[in-house]
């Protein structure tokens, strides 16, 4: 609720009408608000409560460089594995992405995104590193609030399919370093685009 903005930023997040909602005790949602602050999700103010947390600039800005730090390793190690023999359904995953732009065209954005959050996820299940797929994993969690605000922005979506597209070539076809660097130019460009819309 929160990443999907259903949620959004500065709504106070009240124990009782939340378990209520939810039907369960205020206990699961006591510890889940405890867990969302640790992410960064939720802030708590002393004597006022727990409220879903701003997306801010230097939030963006720090999501970005871990981005940037692991998602092209993270792109570089599943191309490795796919070269030693791996099994993998990336094409399917790249057909429906690269077609994805008739729908993108008519304005039709939430399959996009799913489609993107899939090849996110195969891509990490690729990477040998836990530790790495594990901070990328929450490092996303993080970002997704802010990339459902670029997703109002036609114009890089479409450039975006043609980005994920290199990707998975390069995954695909074992090349590590066009992965690496076809990676670090989505994110780059994904950061630059999101920065233009915020300031």
């Amino acid at each position: 609720m929160i990443l999907t903005w259903e949620l959004p930023p500065g709504t106070h997040l009240m124990e009782v009408p939340l378990a209520e909602r939810f039907g369960v005790s205020r206990t699961p949602v006591r510890q889940a608000l405890h867990t969302l602050t640790a992410e960064g999700l939720v802030r708590y103010v002393p004597g006022r409560g727990a409220f879903v947390a701003e997306v801010s600039m230097s939030d963006i800005v720090e999501l970005a460089q871990m981005r940037r730090a692991l998602e092209p390793a993270c792109a570089q190690l599943a191309a490795r594995s796919v070269g030693r023999g791996t099994p993998n359904n990336l094409a399917g995953l790249k057909e429906k992405i690269a077609n994805s732009v008739t729908e993108l065209e008519r304005g039709e954005r939430e399959g996009y995104l799913k489609l993107t959050t899939s090849m996110d996820k195969a891509l990490a299940q690729l990477c040998p590193n836990g530790r790495l797929s594990s901070a990328l994993r929450q490092v996303w969690a993080q970002e997704f609030r802010a990339r459902r605000l670029a997703f109002a922005n036609d114009a890089r979506l479409l450039k975006s399919v043609d980005e994920h597209v290199r990707i998975l070539d390069a995954v695909m076809s074992g090349d590590e370093q066009a992965a690496f660097s076809s990676s670090l130019e989505h994110v780059d460009a994904a950061f630059a685009a999101l920065r233009e819309m915020l300031e």
